[in-house]
């Protein structure tokens, strides 16, 4: 479905079958739903109606999760900007959490920088710990929604074990969590995801 025409404030009305319109009018199409979704100062006007009476199913899907999440603001003009700050603060953050300059640094003292070490400021004691978060992590990112062919693809697990793995390291009082970190992560990566996602976590929630 390339469009939606908005009906009210908790309806969406499904655009022509993309077979019946020229790419020029799917374009359009295109154009007009996110204009209708996002195009308030405060998007969520719009779109908290919408998800109440579940119908959220277009191909914005992910944007609307972004929002309601946070990770986006309300005001689509300032996605932009919000986007690039973001990217920056995690490659910081990916930049400090790597250890494995500090495995090769010569300047620190032998006898704390190399793998027998105890020592809790070592920088291999650290290394090592990384080294089981990440197993941990890439363990339940293997089993993430076997069913959908997207979280099945190398590129996107890879993505969502590092995104964990930095979460983690940059929040030790809380740690790493399966259920509350992926039930938030996965429909918010993907345009692809549809209920079947949401309510799998809610069933697994309730066992």
């Amino acid at each position: 479905m390339d469009g939606l025409v908005l009906m009210g404030s908790t309806r969406l009305r499904p655009a022509p079958e993309t077979s019946s319109v020229s790419p020029e009018t799917r374009v359009q199409l295109y154009t007009q739903t996110f204009r209708n979704l996002f195009g308030r100062a405060d998007c969520t006007q719009t779109l908290l109606p919408l998800a109440l009476h579940g119908n959220l199913q277009n191909n914005f899907r992910s944007l609307c999760w972004r929002v309601f999440l946070n990770v986006l603001p309300s005001n689509s003009q300032q996605w932009s900007s919000s986007i690039h700050t973001l990217r920056a603060n995690y490659k910081f953050l990916v930049d400090k959490f790597h250890t494995a300059q500090r495995l090769q640094d010569s300047s620190i003292d032998l006898n704390i920088n190399n793998p027998l070490s105890q020592a809790e400021d070592s920088p291999w004691n650290q290394h090592f710990q990384d080294t089981e978060l990440r197993r941990l992590v890439e363990q339940d990112v293997n089993r993430v929604f076997p069913d959908l062919e997207f979280f099945q693809s190398k590129e996107i697990r890879e993505i969502l074990s590092n995104i964990l793995f930095h979460f983690s390291r940059c929040h030790p009082d809380i740690g790493y969590r399966q259920v509350c970190r992926l039930s938030f992560m996965c429909p918010a990566l993907s345009d692809n995801v549809n209920v079947r996602v949401c309510t799998s976590w809610r069933r697994r929630g309730s066992t």
